[in-house]
């Protein structure tokens, strides 16, 4: 089955650190950019176990101390439902992607993955991010682990 989404909002306000010097001391300050994001994601479901999807997001900054374009394309397929027991299941979206910020840009590897079960609403996932090539400031690898409740379901008790 194919899928298509597309769309924009405004106004988007990614926030950044900024130091300042009040003299002789450097102060950190959060500060706020306006962009107008805009966004198409072609998706292929091929079965309950497995989809490809592509996402770009162009974001264009119209505050002055905004990045002026921003491109990001993601490849991503999804593997889900994996079977590890009769009822404990795993899902894993391995990406691609690239982000070029004006001048700037890079060549990642980021990964989710979840552990799961379709009678608990509590999963445990982790995400990791790894740049390939990139001119763009950041750590070189980064992770964490998370515990989920998922609001959203309807469960049975047995």
């Amino acid at each position: 089955m194919f899928q298509l989404a597309g769309g924009m909002h405004y106004p988007a306000a990614p926030f950044r650190v900024l130091a300042y010097q009040n003299t002789p001391i450097v102060k950190n300050t959060l500060a706020v950019a306006r962009v107008i994001p805009f966004e198409l994601s072609p998706n292929y479901v091929f079965n309950k176990y497995f989809s490809v999807s592509l996402f770009y997001l162009y974001a264009k900054g119209i505050s002055d101390d905004a990045i002026k374009n921003s491109h990001f394309i993601n490849l991503r397929p999804v593997i889900s439902n994996v079977k590890l027991s009769k009822n404990i299941l795993f899902r894993v979206n391995p990406q691609l992607f690239f982000l070029k910020l004006d001048d700037k840009e890079g060549y990642y590897f980021a990964s989710n993955m979840s552990i799961y079960s379709p009678k608990i609403p509590f999963s445990i996932a982790s995400t990791i991010n790894k740049p390939l090539k990139t001119t763009i400031a950041g750590k070189k690898f980064d992770w964490n682990i998370s515990l989920a409740y998922n609001f959203s379901k309807t469960y049975i008790r047995q």
